[in-house]
């Protein structure tokens, strides 16, 4: 079945078969993993739940969420948040849980041997954000689901 979605590298419509582990954008070769798009799916579907309060900003609760699952037991994931912060060790199989602060983050990924750096803006009193992180057949992916259910990229 195709999906439609849109590239949140460079904006252009794509419709994404569901079939395939991933696709890449025509237009600007974005790589798009078919499990982000599916959560992305499900989340839209979720009913709104109805409140006539508005909601209070969030103090210190958690605004990013970091799983990572490797198909290679001995290969293991250090997230670097920067600003002098100790890196995060994850081990396959783990999920964690973060509070940033507002504003424009560099995450650095360190999968195996090499280093991955993503970028995101997180908005004062906003939903979290979603990462999903694995290495399987000798590859890394990292899908970064925005607040809004959009897919940011791998």
């Amino acid at each position: 079945m195709d999906i439609s979605v849109i590239c949140n590298n460079c904006g252009a419509p794509i419709q994404f078969d569901d079939t395939k582990e991933y696709m890449f954008c025509w237009s600007c070769g974005q790589k798009i993993l078919r499990l982000s798009v599916l959560t992305a799916v499900m989340q839209q579907q979720k009913p709104a739940a109805i409140s006539n309060k508005p909601q209070a900003p969030r103090a210190a609760g958690s605004n990013l969420a970091i799983t990572y699952d490797s198909s290679m037991s001995n290969v293991n994931m250090t997230v670097f948040f920067g600003g002098g912060s100790q890196p995060v060790l994850f081990t396959s199989g783990k999920s964690k849980k973060f509070h940033l602060e507002p504003g424009h983050h560099d995450i650095v990924f360190q999968i195996g041997n090499r280093s991955y750096r993503r970028s995101i803006d997180i908005i004062p009193g906003g939903a979290a954000y979603k990462v999903e992180c694995g290495w399987c057949d000798g590859r890394a992916y990292i899908s970064i689901l925005q607040p809004s259910g959009g897919i940011i990229g791998s």
